[in-house]
């Protein structure tokens, strides 16, 4: 039976071969639902469910029978598909649960309240037991059927709704000739299920859209941003001369000074730190990290003059400085051992069209005239008969040695001929003549072909198989570097074949702030350099030209600007953690957007507000394609639609929520459809974000390159999994909540509630009128900041969050959720303070989903919009004082237990008896320690199952899981507290 079952599921399921199943059973039991009323669960499953299953195409692996949920029991079915739960089953006896109405039903789509009230207590009451399998579950969808009939349902219900008022289907009896098949097989096989067949059809049926949907900027004029008076006059000169590439051999002196060998992250913290570390991708895997300061590398040939013939790849990120490095190690190398080796260099920018054999002859040829500029004397008589000293002596002893011995002249002109012609073949010459400098002079020859990855596809492969031939053939060393995007894409594509002797190094991305000071410091000390030595040999030419003392002068106004801005100003570690995290390592995008900046932003004022700086990087942009750099967290998928914090706390999740190996491997999609689906977000709208977040690079994906060419048109694949990027990171952690960005957003929002579309649009409409007529500028930024506009998109928002709260109790059930909205809460709560509502250090009941105790509940009263009357905002405050023993112990892993034992009587006092560690670690990082020494709920969790604090007599520990533990007080707790604090325990109610 087996190999016949295994074969089975190997048949792609048909409507056919389904419909012949139910003919089948409805032969056996179409006519004997008495017989088969007194049959059990199990039986009935056995006899029909289990068969109808498989004809639609899920094999018994999937059906995943009688599974286990917390707190509620066992499902019959957990359907699942690609590892992703799609509905449960609940299976019941023929005719003891469902008692056919006597009305008769002959439709398929009926109110849940009128298939209760037709069908009876019985399916009211399974259907009341699938609701709480799916909160408790977080699968939507269920299936109630004896067999025969077949009843589907919503059973998680939409925002504000009671899941009585939803529709759902009935399909009839299937064992009988009255059915609608042709519905059952359309939302029910498997292949259609995977194809997303249930969110679609409920979606049309139970999730309408908002009555009003309306976004303010179809309403308001357009307004972009102008540019300053004084940018036009020598910015562009000026980033082209002082912050653009130094490879070229005029700016020597400048790559000297100017190169940045640091890729350490100090100035910044945390999780951006650990985003923003440049590390060799996943799809490079045998590339070995070396930083810009790598001295002395072991790919260059040594003082033996080996001819080993490799072939060595530079990878990195785009201007991370790969041709800087390559340059500089070259010349640094050479200039320290000038015996050690000869070097090339090839600038293959200039791409033409032509065949594989047209292009490898350009390039011999390329390289035979650079070998000619480094050696001239390789091409002179003398030299060349060293070169061909074989060739010349088998000519010598050939068939004309006894005329050569009577005609000199005549030998002197035959072995110029054949010198001429083995010279005319660069790879035959290059070949010989390496092979004699490598023997007679000890030096080894190093060929670096530059900026191949700036050419095409085809290009490259051609150029690649050719650097493979040059080593092999030569034994030169051959250096390439490419962008990690044009390693991956060579991989993909299989003209990238890296070999077991070639080595592959990635170059990490040299610090910011010392590409700013560094250029800085150079044009400050042009004209007055510290040192003769660092004299720049271009100043004598430049003095020259007419304008250049005005030019300088703008220059030393412009460093000025971006001193301040980025390296002085109290606020400059906010600016380069902004302009760090969009750039995400691409050196040359930094460099384009701090340009773009300045032609916007001028140089009238010393220094560059965060907040100018953030309505720049949302204004169309000519360098990201006339789109906004930063992206709208706030913007729903699907705008007629309520998910507003769907991208919030995708981002918080794998921020926060993630186990410490996603942060390397990333966290896989089915993981994040099931924690989304935790919020009854629907599945389309998790994938369509996901993939929008990619393309707005707030998430990496960790199986392609992170640049904008494969980021721009990004599509969802299964296999891909995720991590946040740095450019996230500031966002939630200093963009969000600021003033400007909430009202420029705003314009975008799409507004579900008419009244707060109307406060928006009336707050904002003369500021935006004067700006689309002068554009937008510093001083339209100012004014826009003078409205309401922040604080009414602030509260509306805060609102909103109101209807996107997880279902039933997963706080307690899943940790990844707790985690999630601990964290969202806190951001929740600066949106309040910025909505002109005062909240301490937490917030208020109506927002966190926490309960309180009613007599600390305090009204707030709403400071902008009165329209909000069941708008109830409530202070939350600690009921426990903090013992005065407890304020001098430190936070080491020992003194752990009294602050875990005081923060188990808080949240006691609060009336929970069974909390979290996540939660423990909530309200010890609120009252009891600062902000340097705040917990980590995986600490705390683990502290609470070690030995020293299960020791302990007042800790009661709960196992509701396999991975899952609550822990409460047990009732001998207050001798702990007047032991440990020196005072009388507090009194509970």
């Amino acid at each position: 039976m087996k190999p016949k079952d295994k074969t089975s599921q190997d048949i792609i399921p048909s409507r056919e071969s389904a419909l012949a199943v139910l003919a089948n059973l409805r032969r056996q039991y179409g006519d004997k639902g008495s017989n088969l009323c007194g049959e059990n669960e199990a039986k009935t499953r056995l006899l029909i469910i289990d068969k109808i299953l498989e004809s639609l195409g899920w094999c018994k692996e999937e059906f995943n029978p009688e599974h286990p949920v917390k707190h509620v029991g066992f499902t019959d079915y957990l359907i699942t598909a690609d590892g992703i739960p799609r509905f449960i089953v609940e299976a019941k006896r023929i005719g003891q649960t469902f008692i056919r109405p006597q009305t008769g039903l002959k439709k398929t789509i009926y109110q849940l309240s009128y298939i209760r009230t037709s069908f009876g207590p019985s399916v009211s009451e399974v259907i009341n037991q699938a609701e709480g399998y799916a909160k408790e579950t977080g699968v939507p969808y269920s299936v109630i059927t004896n067999g025969a009939e077949w009843i589907l349902l919503q059973a998680i219900p939409n925002r504000n709704k009671n899941i009585n008022d939803l529709q759902c289907i009935y399909f009839g009896n299937l064992l009988s000739n009255v059915s609608h098949f042709d519905l059952f097989w359309d939302l029910l096989a498997k292949p259609c299920v995977v194809n997303n067949s249930l969110e679609e059809h409920f979606s049309e049926i139970n999730s309408l859209p908002s009555d009003f949907c309306v976004i303010p900027s179809s309403k308001l004029p357009e307004i972009n941003w102008s540019r300053s008076n004084d940018s036009d006059k020598y910015i562009g000169e000026f980033y082209d001369r002082f912050f653009g590439e130094i490879v070229d051999p005029g700016r020597r002196m400048m790559l000297k000074q100017c190169f940045v060998t640091n890729p350490k992250l100090d100035q910044y913290q945390g999780e951006l730190k650990r985003t923003l570390q440049d590390t060799s991708p996943i799809y490079i895997p045998s590339a070995t990290d070396i930083s810009p300061d790598y001295d002395n590398p072991h790919f260059l040939p040594t003082e033996s003059g080996d001819r080993k013939g490799r072939v060595v790849l530079i990878t990195g990120s785009v201007g991370c400085g790969k041709s800087t490095f390559i340059n500089k190690v070259l010349i640094e190398a050479h200039q320290r051992n000038t015996k050690k080796f000869n070097y090339l260099i090839i600038d293959l920018i200039n791409e033409f069209d032509g065949t594989p054999e047209i292009i490898n002859e350009y390039l011999w040829q390329e390289i035979n005239g650079k070998w000619k500029n480094l050696r001239p004397e390789a091409y002179e008589h003398e030299t060349l008969r060293k070169i061909f000293g074989r060739e010349l002596q088998n000519l010598r002893k050939g068939s004309y040695a006894k005329v050569f011995e009577q005609d000199s002249q005549l030998l002197a002109l035959k072995e110029a001929e054949l010198l001429e012609k083995l010279s005319e073949s660069p790879s035959e010459f290059l070949e010989k003549s390496w092979r004699y400098y490598a023997s007679q002079n000890k030096k080894g020859v190093v060929v670096f072909l530059d900026n191949i990855d700036r050419t095409s596809d085809r290009y490259q492969r051609i150029v690649y198989t050719f650097a493979h031939k040059l080593a092999s053939q030569t034994g030169a060393t051959v250096i390439i570097t490419m962008r990690e995007g044009t390693y991956f894409r060579g991989r993909e594509f299989g003209f990238l074949d890296v070999r077991s002797d070639d080595i592959v190094y990635h170059l990490q991305t040299p610090d910011l702030v010392q590409i700013i000071s560094k250029r800085i410091e150079y044009v400050e000390n042009l004209e007055t350099p510290k040192e003769p030595s660092k004299k720049d040999h271009r100043l004598t030419r430049w003095r020259n030209q007419p304008n250049w003392q005005e030019f300088y002068k703008f220059s030393l106004k412009y460093t000025q600007v971006i001193k301040s801005t980025f390296l002085k100003a109290s606020a400059a570690n906010q600016s380069l953690n902004l302009l760090s995290a969009v750039s995400w390592h691409n050196v040359r995008y930094f460099l384009d957007i701090l340009r773009d900046l300045h032609l916007t932003l001028g140089s009238e004022t010393e220094v560059w507000s965060v907040s100018y700086i953030i309505s720049a990087l949302l204004s169309p942009n000519s360098i990201s394609g006339g789109k906004s750099i930063l992206p709208n967290l706030y913007y729903p998928v699907f705008p007629s639609y309520p998910c507003y914090f769907l991208k919030l706390r995708l981002l918080l999740r794998l921020l926060y929520g993630r186990h410490s190996s996603e942060s390397r491997r990333g966290t896989t999609l089915k993981e994040i459809l099931n924690f989304t689906r935790m919020y009854a977000y629907h599945e389309r709208w998790t994938r369509i974000t996901i993939r929008d977040m990619v393309r707005e690079r707030l998430l990496e994906c960790m199986e392609i390159p992170s640049e904008a060419d494969f980021t721009k048109n990004y599509e969802l694949e299964e296999f891909h999994s995720f991590r946040t990027s740095p450019l996230a990171v500031v966002m939630i952690k200093q963009v969000y909540f600021d003033n400007i960005y909430l009202s420029m957003i705003g314009r975008e929002l799409p507004f579900h509630k008419s009244k707060a579309f109307e406060k928006f649009v009336d707050a904002v409409r003369d500021v935006i009128t004067i700006l689309s007529e002068e554009s937008l500028n510093k001083t339209g930024v100012d004014l826009l900041s003078e409205t309401e506009a922040n604080s009414i998109v602030a509260r509306y928002l805060v609102e909103s969050f109101e209807e996107e709260k997880p279902i039933g109790d997963v706080l307690m059930h899943f940790p990844e959720v707790a985690t999630t909205e601990e964290k969202l809460k806190d951001m929740i709560a600066k949106l309040l303070s910025i909505a002109g509502v005062s909240v301490p250090n937490r917030l208020p009941e109506v927002v966190s989903g926490f309960p309180i105790k009613t007599q600390e509940l305090q009204v707030f009263q709403p400071s902008l919009f009165d329209y909000i009357d069941n708008l109830k905002l409530i202070q939350e405050t600690n009921s426990i004082q903090v013992p005065h023993e407890l304020a001098n112990i430190q936070t080491t892993t020992r003194s752990l237990a009294p602050k875990i034992f005081w923060a188990m009587v808080e949240l006691r006092a609060r009336g929970k008896k069974q909390v979290t560690g996540s939660e423990i670690a909530n309200i010890i990082n609120q009252y009891l320690v600062d902000d340097i020494n705040k917990v980590e709920p995986t600490n705390i969790s683990k502290a609470l199952r070690g030995r020293a604090l299960q020791s302990q007599s007042w800790l009661n520990t709960e196992q509701i899981a396999s991975r899952k533990k609550l822990y409460g007080l047990s009732d001998n707790w207050r001798g702990y507290w007047e032991q440990t604090f020196n005072e009388q325990s507090p009194t509970l109610d």
